[in-house]
């Protein structure tokens, strides 16, 4: 059993790093930037150690990471059965609601396969813009897209 006070630093750090999308957001200018995100975690540790827990920014990163996989486990449906254990462990844990701002992140991610499908599809001439579509590089208000050959296939 975790006791209140690592509770309490848990729910802190989450909150910590819902303030920082750089840290989650793949779509941030900064998420690929390994020196901005190194001292996001240095802000976050010294916030936390501030607040009395004696985390460092390496620890902060795996409590964060074992808290986000924890979360993505929990969420996910049951493989069988009425799944009613599993919603009981959703329901029982603290920080499941906590996650719920992870969730747009996680959806509609593109996967992308390396086979080709040329066969249902014919390419006339490359300026035709029929031969193109356009998938959406973000979503909101900003949202841009972005011309794909319609023989690739996602």
């Amino acid at each position: 059993m975790i006791c209140r006070m690592e509770e309490s630093a848990q729910a802190r750090l989450i909150d910590l790093v819902e303030e920082r999308p750089a840290l989650y957001n793949k779509a941030d200018g900064n998420y690929k930037k390994a020196a901005y995100k190194k001292n996001l975690w240095n802000e976050i540790a010294s916030e936390i150690s501030a607040e009395g827990a004696d985390w460092d920014a390496a620890a902060c990163k795996k409590k964060w990471r074992n808290l986000r996989d924890r979360y993505n486990k929990l969420k996910k449906a049951p493989p069988s059965g009425s799944g009613a254990e599993a919603r009981e462990e959703q329901r029982s844990w603290v920080h499941f609601e906590a996650f719920r701002f992870m969730d747009i992140y996680d959806e509609d991610r593109l996967t992308v396969s390396s086979s080709l499908d040329v066969t249902s599809t014919t390419v006339s001439d490359e300026s035709d813009e029929s031969c193109f579509r356009k998938l959406p590089l973000r979503s909101g208000p900003n949202e841009r897209t972005r011309r794909i050959p319609r023989w690739k296939s996602f």
